[in-house]
This record gives structure tokens, sequence and C-alpha cells, in this order.
């Protein structure tokens, strides 16, 4: 998620951790999962993958939620970089944690 005051048209994600290096699928700014809204003055952006597009990046935040990892949200024509918080590589892992229980739990009924 991108929220600055400043439109970026991100496409895809980018993280880096270690020596490892993974994007994301690119989806386009046409695409309706890729989604923009205004609100005093900023600017939110939100792309919501869906089968695959991701490229695994929640379960490698939340094996690696102990590194420091760099996000990238790759514009059409700029780019925006951070680094994540203890608390966002946190909350992904638990998400991600809470997911590959529920899956396998529906599973075994």
């Amino acid at each position: 998620m991108y929220y600055e005051k400043d439109q970026l048209l991100h496409e895809s994600v980018q993280i880096k951790f270690d020596d490892s290096v993974v994007s994301s699928n690119k989806i386009s700014t046409s695409d309706p999962r890729n989604k923009e809204s205004k609100y005093k003055g900023l600017v939110s952006e939100t792309i919501h993958f869906t089968e695959g597009d991701d490229k695994d990046i929640p379960r490698l935040i939340a094996l690696n939620y102990n590194k420091k990892i760099m996000v990238i949200l790759m514009g059409q024509e700029h780019h925006h970089e951070y680094v994540m918080s203890n608390k966002q590589k946190k909350s992904i892992k638990d998400s991600y944690n809470l997911t590959e229980m529920l899956k396998r739990k529906s599973l075994s009924t």
C-alpha cells in the first residue's frame, strides 16, 4: 500500500533482504485489482494480488521477519522504497501463519 501526497501509479512490489530480490507480477493501473483513492490531499494506492501474482512475497516476509526487509513500490515512472518496521513484518508473519493454520484445519475436516 502506498499513502503519500504524490501519485505513484505503482504496478508491482519488490522486496529485498540479504542477497535476495523478489518481484511481484505487474498489475496494470487499469486492472480493477489496482485501486487508488484520495483523502485529505493524500493518495492511497493498493494492489490486491491474486493467484500467485505476489510471487510468494508474504511467505518470504513471514519466514524472514527477523531480517531487514526493504520494500520497493515500482511505479510507472518512479518508485517508492522503505524499510519495513518490526510491527509491519510481525503483522504479515502473524497473518500468514493464521492463513496457513486455517488451510490445514480445513483440509483435516
